[in-house]
């Protein structure tokens, strides 16, 4: 077997499991009310059953493989068979991946949803402002913290607000959503921003702008 065809073989393994635990990932996600909450929660789990055993034999580990199982929906002897047919090295790959993807879904469901908040669709000065922020961070002119915290101030601008939703579950899950933009990678935050902090809510003013009668 040539190296190239042994690497793919064991990239495709790696795939393939990441996948399952994805796809059983997706059923919970779909039904919860704050998805990128659930995504930021699921992660924290992993890190926590993986970091106690890390540089240890993953096998062992069955913390770790009981969650991915449940998380994935398959029994936990099936999933435990895919999981032992992995080197660690594959294994390790496995969890960076599945952790990069939870994340990157619960981000996209965080943009989503503030893309769609009843702040956007009835203030034209909210639009421009967050629009004005995100090009802001695809023209690198702010990292993706700044952006966060920029767009923290237009829906909690006051620092005595701020200070009262430091409690508020609303206030405290945005930020748990925002940092899932820990584990994607840049280019995958850039397309988020774009596709849902300019291009839809762009997509929603023009469509407001269609529905309103003629001057």
């Amino acid at each position: 077997m040539s190296e190239v065809k042994e690497i793919e073989e064991k990239e495709e393994k790696v795939d393939i499991l990441a996948s399952k635990v994805i796809s059983g990932f997706k059923g919970f996600f779909d039904s919860v009310n704050t998805p990128w909450v659930y995504s930021a929660t699921v992660i924290n789990y992993i890190k926590k059953y993986y970091l106690n055993y890390k540089g240890k034999d993953l096998n062992k580990n069955k913390d770790l493989i009981k969650f991915l199982s449940e998380i994935s929906g398959l029994n936990y002897n099936e999933f435990n068979k895919d999981w032992k047919n992995l080197t660690e090295e594959q294994k390790k790959k496995a969890i960076d991946q599945i952790i990069s993807d939870i994340a990157e879904l619960g981000l996209e469901s965080l943009f989503m949803a503030i893309a769609n908040t009843w702040e956007v669709y009835n203030d034209l000065w909210v639009r421009h402002k967050i629009m004005n922020i995100a090009k802001d961070y695809l023209n690198n002119k702010i990292d993706f913290s700044d952006m966060a915290e920029e767009i923290e101030g237009i829906f909690w601008p006051h620092k005595k607000i701020k200070e009262k939703e430091g409690k508020n579950i609303e206030y405290c899950n945005y930020w748990k959503g925002i940092s899932l933009g820990n584990y994607i990678t840049k280019s995958k935050a850039l397309e988020l921003v774009q596709k849902y902090l300019i291009n839809e809510i762009d997509a929603i003013e023009k469509n407001l702008n269609l529905g309103k009668p003629a001057p």
